[in-house]
């Protein structure tokens, strides 16, 4: 029964503060490329601003609130990437990709959509999409200045602005974003001004691990120099004892000036304590946080970099340690294929073209020595989403994949997450925004297995209409992006995550959130190949205990698993260390109920040794 195989799920984190899986952060050996190693600003404190709490709507009446359109200005980058489309016209012959891209079955890596709601948050140009959910299944979705909170059957339990949550203390609210931090079962977020008055920036840290409740609001001047300056692109991410945001900063003439980060004590800041934190300014480069995958990564972080316009490098930035033992960052830039920006989109039933963004890393996360990061290149003028696998000891900046339909639509805005409870495993879920001259904007994800094969994207949800509301006359398209959302649920049987993004709704002229729960149905943890030899199990069927003996050429690691015949994992068994020659394994199986079970056994490198057939008959 080789579509077993297909079923290989291994168990999830244990996610009590304190128990999570940590994931080790190698300090970066490799210097060829380093430039320079920066101490940053000294630390400082801030203490809490206030205690906010959201207003409860009453859910009863299923309330639903469209703002009036409003765009969020956004930087003059935009601008400069427009008039460099309209200039470059022709199609740009670009290196060969190490991808067939869409049409070609390559694997049998599959996820359905288990859930799926629109979440009634809709109206920004553009959404801007966020999401988080807890262990305990709490969805937090947020967009530009609204929040919406529901469970995961998709019942909505509270819909509220920011701009009220907030009361006055920062203006026009937008560019949110949300997290959950599973090593201490709370959420954090940020939100920064779009208005014309640009007064405060926002951290908030949950009080409890309900998103509905009260939150630690810190506030940090908008005007991060004191000349005027005011921030945009934010990202966010944790590691194992500090919360990490990384800003752009402009002028009061939306001239870039430098990046910022700051690096925050979490443990203080989920306390509501004068909290402890450090800048990182006058970063030339736009930067994203490397979130922590399966297992919560430290100390320090990694923070990754591309061009918005056009590269061929990649910035790689260590913080080498925590706030307490003196970190300095240290950059690396690494060579890779040119990479540059795509031209506009088309949408069926309109003339109007769409914002594809542009080459700025999108979103990473750091899983067991790789960081996996995603941002949008370009293929003879179509948008794609170009895929890094970056070894931060090796430093190729050549491993990467990208997801294109050439000359059919483009794929653009994409975020990223792990699609595996295994800290060893690289397994990943790419989820983004698509659209073509036969199809409406649509959303859509792919599953890239641990050794870097994936197979067709799927559809997630399309829209029912063109988007013309969010079109810009001096930009001349509609934005669309300006990032999407992924959340990982750690606690999960099954590989699961949770999306937010964007599609157009015929009942209105907004953009309209989707939010949709991804459950993995086929999860090959190991190559196709089934590696045993001179194998003995006994007795089979069985009532007590199951014996198994088999052979290994070489020495190597092996996990072994129990797993019900619908997928299930039952339980990790245990992890031990093979010999050349004989292995024998035996358990107890007289508290499983009768039924069929899979004794599942992978090594190292991810090869499955074995996966035999167990019948339990009392």
């Amino acid at each position: 029964m080789k579509k077993l195989l297909f079923f290989i799920l291994l168990v999830a984190t244990n996610l009590l503060y304190g128990q999570v899986e940590g994931d080790t952060k190698p300090g970066v050996a490799n210097s060829k490329y380093l430039t320079n190693v920066r101490p940053g600003e000294i630390s400082r404190k801030m203490p809490i601003a206030f205690v906010a709490e959201p207003e409860q709507a009453d859910m009863t009446f299923t309330p639903n609130f469209t703002p009036a359109s409003s765009e969020n200005p956004g930087e003059e980058d935009g601008d400069v990437i427009w008039e460099k489309m309209q200039k470059a016209g022709e199609q740009k012959q670009k290196g060969v990709y190490p991808s067939t891209g869409e049409g070609v079955e390559l694997r049998r890596v599959r996820f359905e959509v288990t859930e799926g709601f629109f979440s009634r948050l809709n109206g920004g140009c553009p959404n801007d999409n966020t999401i988080a959910i807890s262990n305990s299944n709490r969805i937090m979705s947020m967009m530009n200045g609204h929040v919406g909170i529901y469970t995961a059957d998709g019942r909505r339990l509270n819909l509220y602005s920011l701009e009220r949550f907030f009361k006055n203390h920062v203006n026009d609210p937008c560019d949110p974003k949300v997290i959950y931090d599973p090593g201490v079962d709370r959420f954090f977020m940020f939100a920064q001004p779009c208005g014309k008055v640009r007064k405060n920036i926002a951290f908030g840290f949950s009080v409890t691990n309900n998103p509905n409740g009260k939150w630690y609001i810190y506030l940090f001047p908008s005007d991060y120099d004191g000349t005027g300056t005011w921030s945009d692109y934010p990202k966010i991410g944790y590691t194992k004892k500090e919360m990490f945001v990384s800003l752009r900063i402009f002028d009061s003439n939306r001239k870039y000036k430098h990046t910022v980060v700051y690096q925050m004590d979490k443990k203080e800041g989920y306390a509501g304590q004068t909290m402890t934190y450090k800048t990182w300014p006058n970063l030339p480069f736009s930067t994203t946080i490397v979130r922590s995958g399966t297992g919560i990564y430290g100390p320090g972080a990694y923070l990754v970099s591309t061009s918005s316009h056009e590269g061929s490098e990649i910035v790689l930035m260590d913080i080498t340690d925590n706030l307490d033992n003196n970190p300095v960052m240290k950059t690396y830039h690494i060579p890779t294929v040119n990479y540059d920006v795509p031209g506009t989109c088309s949408q069926l039933g309109s003339t109007n073209k769409l914002d594809p963004g542009d080459c700025r890393v999108q979103d990473a996360y750091y899983q067991n020595g790789i960081i996996h990061f995603v941002f949008t290149d370009n293929i003879s003028d179509w948008a794609i989403v170009r895929y890094h696998r970056l070894n931060v000891e090796i430093q190729d900046g050549n491993n990467y994949k990208v997801i294109h339909y050439s000359g059919t639509k483009d794929y653009t805005y994409p975020s990223i997450s792990p699609f595996t409870s295994d800290i060893e495993n690289q397994t990943s879920i790419i989820h983004f925004q698509a659209t073509g001259p036969k199809s409406y904007p649509e959303m859509r994800a792919v599953v890239f297995d641990s050794d870097f094969e994936f197979q067709n994207s799927q559809l997630i949800q399309i829209g029912t209409a063109p988007m013309n509301d969010c079109y810009s006359s001096k930009r001349k398209k509609t934005r669309w992006g300006d990032y999407t959302g992924i959340a990982f649920l750690y606690n999960a049987k099954t590989p699961t995550v949770w999306v937010a993004g964007s599609v157009a709704n015929s009942n209105n002229t907004d953009w309209n959130t989707y939010i949709a729960e991804l459950t993995a149905t086929g999860f090959p943890v190991g190559t196709k190949e089934v590696l045993t030899h001179h194998l003995d199990i006994y007795p089979n069927p069985t009532t007590e205990r199951i014996h198994i003996s088999f052979e290994s050429e070489s020495k190597q690691g092996a996990r072994f698993y129990l797993i019900h015949q619908e997928g299930v994992v039952i339980s990790h068994l245990m992890s031990n260390v093979l010999h050349p020659g004989t292995n024998q394994f035996s358990f107890d199986v007289h508290t499983l109920p009768s039924g069929i079970y899979y004794l599942t056994i992978i090594n190292d490198t991810n090869k499955i040794i074995t996966n035999e057939k167990i019948v339990v008959t009392h």
